[in-house]
């Protein structure tokens, strides 16, 4: 286990605030899918990289593939790690870097059906994508402001079903929308261009965490403004909900009914919320408390991991019982 460094905690927490870090340096599984009553508090189940020889720098958002294998992106060392469902270590790829095949300040992953891996790149200010085998296959963007251009490439949300990908451009306040192969279909709120940022309904201000539900509605953590906002697969706004009680949310993950998972590294509060934006449940934090969490996703049973960011470990939760 690699606790995090203060100076990579101030790293994560510039980009929460508005800055870019392109510049600054398994027990039995319950079956069937288990809805938590309100008020639910998860217990730890399991740690991987604690006493398992697996050393994690940084570990930040997370993906599940069609199988249940987990997908882990190393924010400061540049890898991608990859877990059986029951969290036994497969293999990794990638590495701290700019180059084709490396990885610069890797955030948000996401997994398409036919088993490619789509990553954004906050320090490349790009999305790269690599096969299953963990081989580099297509690059797209680059730092600025313009169309397909990037101020930190964040949160990726797939929709396999329309084809289209979602990534949240952080530094310019807005989401681009692509086909797998990466063909640029539109940017939205409002077109990408400079109206798109502010505090209004269909404005955003540094998004970072981007997901699709199963019926295709985009969910996107519009962190600058404290809230949730939904939108169709098109871009159109459809409701915006708030965050409380975490501030400065980050990072999403939609299950099936569009509940979700929501995280805030600052408060280190994880919570888990209706489609509605009601509080259902929550994650108990261990003995030290959480460091800065970010990445959440839930497998098919109800159990859900998490990335402990600061204390360089991927937790797993199961509803009490």
């Amino acid at each position: 286990m690699r606790k995090l460094a203060a100076s990579t905690v101030l790293i994560l927490a510039v980009a929460a605030c508005g800055g870019s870090t392109a510049e600054t340096a398994s027990p039995a599984a319950p079956t069937g899918t288990t809805s938590p009553a309100a008020g639910t508090v998860y217990e730890q189940v399991m740690v991987l990289g604690e006493g398992d020889g697996l050393e994690f720098n940084a570990p930040n958002h997370l993906a599940l593939d069609a199988d249940g294998h987990l997908y882990v992106t190393e924010f400061v060392g540049g890898r991608v790690f990859v877990f059986s469902p029951a969290g036994e270590f497969v293999h990794q790829f990638a590495g701290a870097g700019d180059g084709i095949g490396e990885l610069s300040a890797p955030t948000g992953i996401a997994v398409a059906a036919n088993g490619d891996i789509y990553v954004g790149e906050s320090g490349s200010s790009r999305v790269q994508v690599f096969n299953s085998d963990g081989e580099s296959i297509a690059i797209w963007g680059q730092r600025g402001s313009g169309p397909g251009e990037f101020v930190s490439a964040m949160g990726v949300g797939i929709n396999d079903e329309l084809g289209r990908v979602y990534v949240a451009d952080f530094g310019n306040s807005r989401i681009h929308v692509y086909t797998p192969d990466g063909e640029l279909l539109f940017m939205f709120p409002r077109g990408g261009d400079s109206t798109q940022v502010g505090d209004e309904p269909d404005q955003m201000s540094r998004p970072i965490g981007v997901d699709v539900a199963a019926d295709g509605t985009v969910y996107v953590v519009d962190s600058g403004n404290n809230r949730v906002q939904k939108f169709t697969p098109g871009g159109e706004i459809i409701e915006v909900l708030s965050s409380q009680p975490i501030r400065a949310p980050q990072v999403i993950s939609v299950r099936d009914d569009g509940s979700y998972w929501l995280s805030g590294p600052q408060d280190s509060v994880v919570a888990y919320f209706s489609s509605a934006g009601e509080l259902l449940a929550t994650l108990a934090p261990p003995e030290g408390g959480f460091n800065f969490p970010h990445g959440t996703e839930t497998m098919a049973d109800g159990t859900v991991w998490l990335a402990d960011t600061g204390n360089g470990v991927v937790r797993m939760y199961r509803i009490p019982g």
